[in-house]
């Protein structure tokens, strides 16, 4: 899934295209490939006022839910899961 906004930067009076992808892998696989028509469509890193803006890479893993019940009388039906992420600040050309 690709999706796009729109921004404005002020310093050059002009709208700046905002984008967010998601690629949903199996960890078991120890490895995953963005395609490149997905990073040939993000649009380049830019500056606003003299200040950088990148993009940011997450890469997240998440169990699978369990569902639980309980005898707390105000949750008829819960699920559980775990999850971590790491992010880290990238420039795109």
């Amino acid at each position: 899934m690709i999706r796009f906004s729109l921004g404005y930067d002020l310093s050059t009076q002009k709208p700046t295209a905002i984008a967010t992808f998601i690629c949903i892998a199996k960890a078991e696989a120890g490895q995953f490939t963005i395609p490149s028509w997905v990073l040939l469509a993000l649009p380049p890193s830019f500056s606003l006022l003299g200040v950088s803006f990148g993009g940011y890479l997450t890469v997240s893993n998440s169990a699978v839910p369990v569902s639980f019940t309980t005898a707390a009388p105000a949750i008829d039906f819960g699920l559980l899961t775990f999850g971590t992420s790491s992010t880290k600040s990238v420039t795109y050309q």
